[in-house]
């Protein structure tokens, strides 16, 4: 349904060159696009980051 959005997504700035919005679209676009990305690897370096 389209009222059920898949994700949503919050960013600080949008119309800039070094949005980050579009950072967050290219590195997602970048996990995708590569298999050979470990998703548990990146899980643990974003705990250890937010921690």
């Amino acid at each position: 349904m389209y009222h059920n959005p898949l994700m949503i997504t919050i960013a600080n700035t949008v119309n800039t060159v070094d949005a980050d919005l579009k950072i967050f679209f290219q590195e997602l676009a970048r996990i995708a696009g590569n298999s050979n990305i470990d998703i548990t690897r990146a899980k643990q370096e974003l705990l250890a980051e937010l921690r």
